[in-house]
């Protein structure tokens, strides 16, 4: 007999309606000279505005905008959050010039997972790879068609390196693929939500 029933156990599993770190696919969960295999399932990568701020007690969160936004509705959306600045050459932030990035979202299927997860692209040069391998005429111009390997070196800075190889899909995995796919949909996936905040997970 198991020292935990199974009612037991069942009250130690955490039940959340938001979601969860495997809920993301990260580029910094990959280790130093690793690599994560994935493939792309999005046709159309969601494009959005996004600014950091800080409360007053240091806590940190996003505020994501569908259109590039003014100085003035960053302000408003942030609240009490002070919105992150750009500096000068000196270092010193810039009032007023709010640090506003242009994040990619898009649905993959991570291959150490296995399952569908949600991927936003953060880094300029890896959207400028994606959009490279998204725009070759080997690929028929999709993305989809192919997987992506990708790959992290700490470069001599200190911060991390990232390349993107298209590989072949790998073999006999569709059907896994499509399975993880057609049960996301039917689970309401919607990366719209992403944007608005919440989990494209929850949507029923």
């Amino acid at each position: 007999m198991s020292f935990f029933s199974k009612e037991a156990a069942a009250t130690l599993v955490a039940k959340t309606s938001k979601s969860s770190a495997d809920d993301y696919f990260k580029t910094s969960a990959i280790e130093n000279k690793g690599q994560a295999r994935i493939r792309i399932i999005s046709k159309s990568a969601k494009h959005f505005w996004q600014v950091w701020g800080a409360s007053p007690d240091g806590s940190k969160r996003s505020f994501r905008f569908r259109e590039e936004p003014t100085p003035e509705q960053i302000e408003l959306e942030c609240g009490e959050f002070a919105p992150e600045c750009r500096k000068d050459a000196e270092g010193n932030p810039i009032p007023k010039a709010y640090k506003v990035t242009a994040p990619i979202v898009t649905a993959v299927y991570s291959y150490d997972a296995s399952k569908i997860q949600v991927w936003q692209v953060d880094s300029v040069k890896l959207r400028r790879e994606l959009y490279s391998i998204s725009q070759q005429e080997d690929y028929n111009k999709d993305i989809t068609s192919v997987d992506l390997v990708i790959r992290k070196e700490m470069g001599a800075n200190g911060f991390p390196e990232y390349t993107i190889l298209p590989v072949p899909v790998k073999k006999g995995t569709e059907e896994a693929v499509d399975a993880a796919w057609i049960e996301a949909q039917e689970n309401g996936f919607d990366l719209d939500r992403h944007i608005d905040g919440g989990s494209a997970f929850n949507g029923n």
